[in-house]
């Protein structure tokens, strides 16, 4: 939290308090409104011109992937069964490769040591 200058007291602690604040953050902030239907079209329009056409076909389905259905639909995108399918079976089998696949040496300790520097940085 610190990196955004949010004060550590108010992090939860547990798994379960993280549960509580994401649903409460989620019933008091997403709705669907035009302004972000009207926003995800113009992202996706963007997408579509930086992203070979086809990957592009997918990048709908990639964002409902991550937002979720409910939250998919707050801003207008649609469901496709067909893309949607095979976008849940690659990021499936990805994380299944990220959980069988052996990690970096030293990846842990490496990661303590940013989160150690970063800290004194944000914190005065």
């Amino acid at each position: 939290g610190y990196q955004l200058n949010i004060d550590e007291d108010l992090l939860p602690q547990s798994f379960k308090e993280a549960t509580q604040l994401t649903q409460l953050i989620k019933e008091r902030n997403f709705k669907k409104t035009q302004e972000g239907i009207a926003l995800t079209a113009e992202l996706l329009d963007y997408f579509r011109t930086v992203i070979p056409a086809q990957q592009a076909e997918f990048i709908a389905a990639q964002i409902r992937f991550y937002l979720g259905k409910e939250v998919a639909s707050y801003v207008g995108l649609k469901p496709e069964p067909f893309k949607d399918k095979i976008t849940s079976v690659v990021n499936s089998l990805r994380s299944f490769k990220n959980m069988v696949s052996e990690p970096a040496a030293n990846s842990y300790n490496k990661m303590m040591a940013d989160h150690t520097r970063l800290r004194k940085k944000f914190i005065v």
